[in-house]
C-alpha cells in the first residue's frame, strides 16, 4: 500500500456522526459505522481493499434499511478508487438470499459499467420474480 487514496469524505468523525444520526439506532447503525471506520483506515493505507470488501459485504447483506443503501453508495465510490472491489456486485448478485439479490437489483442503474452488464444478466434471469422485475425496471430506467 503506497500513496494515500483519493476519495472525498467529510472525515472519519463527521462521517461516523452522520451515519449514526441517519440510521438513528446505534445497534442498527453498527455495520455502517464499522464500514466507514474501515474505509478511512483504507484511505490511510492501514488496510487493503480486500479487508474493506468484507465489511461492505456484511453491511449490504445484513444491514437494516438505511445501512445497506448507504453501503452500496460506499461500494460504488470505492470502485472509483480501486475497481477490484466492484466484483462484489457480481458475488452479491449470485447470493443465496433473494433479499440480497433484490438489493443489488435496486442499484443496477448505479453500478459501474465495468460490471453492470454481467450483474444485469444475472439479475434479469434470477429465479425470483421480484428480483427480475426490479432489475428490468432499473435497467430500463437508466
Amino acid at each position: 500500500m503506497s500513496s494515500k487514496k483519493k476519495l472525498f469524505t467529510f472525515g472519519r468523525e463527521r462521517e461516523l456522526e452522520n451515519a449514526s444520526c441517519f440510521i438513528g439506532n446505534e445497534s442498527k447503525a453498527k455495520p455502517l459505522v464499522e464500514l466507514i471506520d474501515v474505509i478511512h483506515d483504507y484511505l490511510d493505507n492501514k488496510v487493503d481493499i480486500d479487508y474493506v470488501k468484507e465489511f461492505v459485504e456484511v453491511a449490504i447483506v445484513e444491514g437494516y434499511s438505511g445501512v445497506w443503501e448507504s453501503s452500496t453508495t460506499w461500494l460504488n465510490r470505492l470502485g472509483q478508487v480501486d475497481s477490484s472491489i466492484l466484483d462484489l456486485w457480481t458475488k452479491l448478485a449470485k447470493h443465496n438470499s433473494a433479499k440480497v439479490r433484490f438489493r443489488v437489483a435496486c442499484n443496477l442503474d448505479t453500478i459501474s459499467p465495468l460490471v453492470a452488464s454481467e450483474v444485469a444478466n444475472l439479475l434479469l434471469n434470477d429465479r425470483s420474480k421480484k428480483v427480475r422485475e426490479m432489475a428490468e425496471e432499473r435497467r430500463s430506467g437508466s
